[in-house]
């Protein structure tokens, strides 16, 4: 098989796999999609004897990760035609995807996987859970406050608004997307072919905000955000008011949230179903270009070397050493560091020795991943059994455990892309 950008020419194809994988021509998600989403420049094809085996969509996106904002391809719409499958023709052409992207300078690239299972060899970790939570309209009107004042709205005018209660509700989150004027209007637009929109306000501000849905008998959030507690509560009494219309509220909120421990009358244990659901995955493509430059605290000064293991992407195998120094990271392979050391030693004639500092221990790309993102830390990773140590000093492995928690702390994250 081989992999190439899709052409003008591939449409027809492309909608052809979408339309027999996914939502059908006609749909209004579809129509929207490729009348004004999808560009063909942002798709592999897979070509299999001149005709298309596959393709998979590629939709550049801004995260902010680690106080740095990457550009990342967001893989959606991976299809195989149905004469095609069972050759791995899949896996291929994600793997060219990752490798396009190095290309590009992305250093990491996000997916919301249909089966985990699948994406995990490849390299891919879960960065970003979510609570999936269900209630009774009338069950859920007892922990919530109408709002002061609440708007609905129709069209792309009130982006500013959403996003003057994105930008704070997303504040002291890791992984989420960071939204211009022409994002927001894509997503309200795409929201508002199958659902609605409401903005809750308290006696002076915009205080949230909930995209949803209706069907067979219940509301569907597809993302609500809120400035406050009163905004949180906003929105909930916007979804009870529904009471005799629905049977049923189901909404999404970050994994970190705990307000359920706070709810009148042990709500969660009462009448309010939580469910952990997982929502985004991610994965390095570059271990150097990730982590190189990455801001830290100034007071961290030390190095630490390690190797990576990455079987899907071979040229990531290798040793890494890193090391923090006045509030930054700098990372580099050893490979690297080795030709780096003679290029110093022909420059200034002093030789700097063979000595080559030992790695600690070995991580899987997907792991390293997830502590880049703030999801685990080397510590929880030991525990379960995903770290090789190098070491037999439990000293070092003390020391390593501390450095990488200062160096990429736990963090909250959070992610809200359907597509």
């Amino acid at each position: 098989m081989q992999v190439r950008r899709a052409k003008k020419s591939d449409e027809k194809s492309i909608e052809a796999l979408w339309d027999y994988c996914f939502e059908k021509r006609g749909e209004p998600f579809f129509d929207w999609y490729f009348n004004g989403i999808c560009d063909v420049k942002d798709v592999l094809i897979g070509e299999e004897n001149g005709k298309a085996a596959c393709n998979l969509h590629c939709r550049p996106y801004k995260i902010r990760l680690r106080n740095e904002i990457f550009n990342v391809d967001y893989l959606v719409g991976l299809a195989t035609h149905p004469a095609a499958r069972g050759k791995g023709y899949a896996k291929e052409i994600i793997r060219s995807a990752l490798r396009l992207a190095c290309k590009k300078g992305q250093a990491i690239t996000i997916l919301m996987p249909s089966d985990a299972s699948i994406y995990y060899p490849l390299g891919f970790g879960f960065y970003a859970f979510q609570w999936e939570r269900s209630a009774r309209p009338e069950d859920l009107k007892k922990i919530s406050e109408r709002a002061f004042k609440t708007q609905t709205i129709e069209d792309t005018k009130e982006w500013k608004t959403l996003d003057f209660i994105y930008r704070i509700y997303t504040k002291d989150f890791e992984g989420c997307t960071v939204r211009d004027e022409k994002a927001w209007k894509n997503r309200i637009e795409g929201q508002l072919q199958e659902g609605y929109i409401a903005i809750m306000y308290d006696e002076e501000n915009p205080c949230g905000y909930i995209f949803y849905a209706i069907a067979e008998n219940s509301i569907i959030c597809s993302e609500i955000a809120f400035t406050n507690e009163y905004g949180r509560r906003g929105i909930y009494a916007y979804m009870a008011s529904h009471i005799g219309q629905v049977e049923k509220c189901t909404w999404y909120e970050p994994i970190s949230d705990t307000s359920y421990l706070y709810w009148n009358d042990g709500a969660e244990h009462k009448y309010i179903e939580n469910r952990t659901f997982p929502f985004m995955m991610m994965r390095i493509n570059d271990p150097v270009m990730a982590i190189d430059g990455l801001s830290c605290s100034p007071l961290l000064e030390g190095s630490l070397s390690f190797i990576v293991t990455d079987p899907f992407l071979s040229e990531n195998n290798g040793i890494y050493h890193i090391r923090a120094r006045n509030g930054y990271i700098h990372a580099v392979k050893e490979d690297v560091l080795y030709d780096l050391k003679l290029h110093i030693e022909e420059i200034s004639g002093l030789k700097m020795g063979d000595q080559v500092p030992e790695p600690y221990f070995c991580i899987k790309i997907g792991d390293l991943s997830q502590i880049l993102a703030g999801t685990t830390d080397l510590k929880t990773l030991s525990e379960k059994g995903r770290i090789k140590w190098l070491t037999e000093e439990e000293q070092d492995r003390r020391s390593a455990v501390l450095f990488c928690e200062n160096m990429f702390p736990h963090a909250k994250t959070w992610i809200s892309e359907w597509y």
